[in-house]
């Protein structure tokens, strides 16, 4: 009885035991299965993401054998991606044979030496634009000295660049024919940095100060006008950049020896500088000294005139009388107010 008692009780141990390390490893089972689920589905997201990523991955194993995404076959315009690289060139699709033979003898040096290397492509029939880095496999990647080639399709973005390279030419030469029609100027022209200091003057600004060259007369800061009331032209310059407002003024300007009136303007153009230009004036005042004073000395002889003399402008307004005339109307407006007004008129 005691025997069958202590039988009894070792088969409930063995079997409570056998119990246990059947619930603990279902447990654990369950344990790895949810690990290997969660490393499934991290493998099904990263996958997902490198086929929607703007780069797809190419391996090219030491064999010659590749592996791709099916996207990255549709790139090339191919039904599927074959089985070994030198396939990627198709009859109307796929790398041309001059792209594909230099990619082929890159992804082998890159295999001996493990240098990177870069690489532009266009597939047969298509616009699309492809731009292949590759680089040595890591070993826990691709094991075996495989290489790895990232293809990005910068498409659209090459036609940004195209557009801006346009945009960039078209610019340059604009640029270059205002620089062309400023150097051809027959005054003297210039143009400041925001700071007031020379960025550009052209040859007949050269002329007029007497440098070597623009780049001397920018390097030395060489000025055309004298300062004027102690403010130089940089200070003029400035004022007028920070006004906003275009300046303009009459001031003398010595060129060749002979001190001349030029009027000189400054334009301020926002944040790029300050345009200037000097105009010479000096035949214009001449004529204008002359014109005056021809008109004093006649205006001198009809006061001598017994008879009474009046000129009137176009609106009707008397803008002269000669003294005759004030006697005989008895006008209270003195000839030296008259005279004033036909200047103003």
């Amino acid at each position: 009885m005691t025997f069958d008692q202590t039988a009894i009780v070792l088969i409930a141990l063995l079997l409570a035991a056998w119990t246990l390390a059947a619930a603990i490893t279902t447990l654990a089972a369950r344990k790895r299965q949810k690990r290997a689920d969660a490393m499934q589905r991290h493998a099904r997201r990263l996958a997902r993401m490198i086929d929607e990523s703007p780069a797809l991955p190419l391996t090219v194993r030491a064999d010659g054998r590749i592996d791709a995404s099916p996207r990255l076959a549709h790139w090339l315009g191919l039904d599927a991606v074959p089985e070994f690289l030198t396939e990627l060139d198709g009859d109307e699709a796929g790398l041309p044979t001059e792209k594909l033979a230099e990619l082929t003898e890159a992804v082998l040096n890159t295999q001996r030496t493990a240098s990177p290397f870069r690489m532009v492509a266009t597939p047969r029939g298509s616009s699309r634009s492809l731009a292949l880095r590759g680089h040595l496999a890591d070993p826990q990647v691709s094991p075996g000295g495989a290489a790895i080639v990232w293809v990005f399709d910068f498409s659209d973005s090459e036609s940004e660049l195209v557009q801006l390279r346009e945009e960039a030419a078209k610019a340059h030469g604009d640029f270059s024919a205002l620089v062309s029609l400023i150097e051809a100027a027959p005054m003297p022209m210039w143009f400041r940095n925001p700071d007031g200091t020379l960025r550009l003057v052209n040859s007949a600004y050269v002329s007029a100060v007497g440098g070597e060259n623009g780049d001397a007369v920018i390097e030395a800061g060489t000025e055309l006008v004298e300062p004027v009331e102690g403010q130089t032209a940089r200070q003029i310059a400035q004022a007028a950049a920070k006004s906003g407002q275009p300046f303009e003024r009459i001031v003398p300007v010595t060129i060749e020896g002979q001190r001349r009136a030029h009027r000189v303007s400054d334009l301020p153009l926002g944040e790029g500088g300050i345009a200037g230009y000097a105009v010479d004036i000096e035949d214009l005042e001449e004529v204008g000294r002359s014109f005056r004073s021809f008109r004093e000395a006649q205006r001198s002889v009809l006061d001598q005139f017994s008879a009474g003399v009046a000129q009137f402008d176009s609106d009707r307004r008397m803008v002269f009388a000669n003294q005759p005339f004030q006697r005989i109307f008895s006008l209270s407006l003195p000839t030296c107010a008259i005279r004033r007004a036909s200047k103003g008129s």
